[in-house]
């Protein structure tokens, strides 16, 4: 079953409707794209712009490195035996895909539910420029069935 977006099954604000307001979205769009414009913002705002609205520039610059959280990725354990890595936020901004292998994802609609087809498509996103693969296999959808 696939859900129809443009026909409003699953209602989707792009972009996010409230995206000025959140320094976590605005950090790593303002390194990858400071200049874009928000289309729909009263005097279309860069990226840049909105970040400075919400955030005072020392607090994302290395003038004040220990006023953003610390993350870790990999959370717990690193990846095939590899340590965890230490990431700060205001280091360089690692890209993540989405790979959805649910029949009700609302961004690809079950196109990645044979084995074949979800590494065609993880590998399309490393080609693409992606640095981790995120594996959605539980739909969060309200009345889902829960994996066991």
């Amino acid at each position: 079953e696939r859900l129809d977006i443009a026909g409003g099954d699953y209602p989707l604000e792009i972009p996010h409707g409230r995206m000025h307001e959140r320094d976590f979205v605005l950090m790593p769009l303002s390194e990858l794209c400071p200049g874009w414009r928000h289309p729909t913002r009263p005097g279309r705002p860069t990226v840049s712009e909105m970040l400075a609205s919400v955030m005072p520039p020392d607090r994302h610059s290395d003038a004040a490195p220990g006023m953003a959280p610390q993350q870790v990725l990999p959370a717990s354990g690193g990846l095939h035996g590899r340590a965890g890595a230490l990431w700060n936020r205001g280091d360089k901004t690692l890209v993540m895909g989405i790979l959805n292998v649910t029949p009700d994802s609302f961004s690809d609609g079950g196109e990645n539910l044979q084995l074949d087809d979800a590494i065609a498509s993880a590998q399309a996103m490393v080609d693409a420029g992606a640095h981790i693969i995120d594996i959605g296999g539980e739909s969060t959808r309200p009345g889902a069935v829960e994996v066991p």
